[in-house]
């Protein structure tokens, strides 16, 4: 949470001590995490008939952005009716004349894939496409591909496996299958909650549900091997060393003993497959690298709407169990930091503050 999003609060008008500091704070919080980063909503939202309103409004623009034919809306963000009801602009860190456009939040995105869910094959697949060729859109085509793969670990035939294929640098290596996990699929939001894990009911799917863990959008662990996954809809994809020494620091010893570590990038197409599986020496030692194309239309039958909306219960019940605790933590430590400037603008002095 950021302190601009603190700041907004201690300057609204009207806006009553009770609502920050005593029976409104967890409803903000909890705003903050399913409707994403915006102060005046996240307070509008208090009223249950304002949230109801709201809710039907952010599932009209999904239903439209989703399942319409104004192909048009796809060149910018402000070309997408009510596009700031769904996505968030910001400006790059490295400029602010070029910006990135994601999904406001994984609530949202919900949004997002039920109505994808609800079109028609030939609709939905030509929607994909175009989204998939705007830069702008990235991030969206990524979310929907990387939920196609979900329920695949999740509701795919058991005997049903993802055949990926070995680096380069790998030579003689065989192929890896990574398999169906079923009902054994578990959600965590941080990562030392992967200090729990076990080694029992194999092959098992941890899925995590908070955006702060790169490069891991799911960890298969199966009798003899750990596997990393990054789903990807892009020619090249960022590897970051900090998300593989989160997981592997907090597995137990007795789950990664005996067993080999493989990361495995799964896209949609397999000139992305054969480009990203070239990147080897961004990995961390000992752990090989794999990949694999995978056909959607192959997986539609599975992209349904009871699905996806079990899916979406499941990750943001979780997410929020953890993570309204740890806003209003993170919001109670660093409002002392707010008054602390406050009283400098009103005292002209400098200002020294601890957190």
């Amino acid at each position: 949470m950021s302190f601009i999003f603190l700041s907004a609060f201690i300057f609204t008008p009207n806006l009553t001590h009770s609502k920050i500091l005593g029976r409104g704070r967890d409803t903000i919080c909890r705003n903050y995490i399913l409707w994403g980063p915006s102060a005046r909503l996240c307070i509008k939202l208090l009223s249950r008939a304002q949230t109801e309103t709201y809710t039907s409004l952010v599932a009209t623009a999904a239903s439209t952005f989703a399942t319409g034919r104004n192909y048009n809306q796809f060149e910018e963000p402000c070309k997408v009716p009510a596009w700031d009801v769904l996505f968030v602009v910001r400006p790059k860190p490295t400029s602010r004349w070029d910006v990135n456009v994601n999904i406001g939040s994984d609530h949202l995105l919900g949004f997002l894939s039920h109505a994808y869910a609800v079109r028609s094959r030939a609709d939905g697949l030509a929607f994909y496409d175009m989204i998939s060729g705007r830069p702008w859109l990235g991030a969206t085509a990524s979310h929907i591909f990387k939920t196609y793969i979900l329920l695949w670990f999740r509701h795919a035939s058991a005997q049903d496996i993802i055949p990926c294929t070995p680096s380069p640098t790998l030579v003689g290596f065989p192929q890896l299958g990574i398999p169906v996990c079923g009902a054994n699929m578990q959600f965590f939001n941080k990562e030392d909650e992967l200090e729990h894990v076990d080694a029992n009911n194999l092959p098992k799917c941890l899925v995590p549900v908070a955006q702060n863990l790169a490069t891991v959008d799911a960890i298969v662990i199966t009798d003899d091997a750990i596997i990393t996954v990054q789903a990807a809809v892009a020619k090249e994809q960022q590897i970051s060393l900090v998300g593989f020494k989160k997981v592997y620091d907090n597995l137990p010893h007795s789950v990664q003993a005996g067993r080999r570590k493989y990361h495995a990038f799964l896209t949609d197409e397999e000139d992305k497959a054969e480009n990203l599986r070239k990147n080897s020496s961004k990995l961390p030692s000992g752990i090989d690298l794999y990949s694999a194309s995978i056909d959607i239309v192959q997986l539609d039958s599975i992209f349904t709407t009871e699905h996806v909306v079990d899916l979406n219960n499941a990750m943001v019940s979780r997410y929020l169990v953890s993570a309204v605790c740890t806003y209003w933590e993170m919001f109670r430590m660093r409002l002392g930091v707010v008054y602390a400037l406050m009283w400098a603008c009103v005292r002209h002095r400098p200002y020294t503050t601890t957190s």
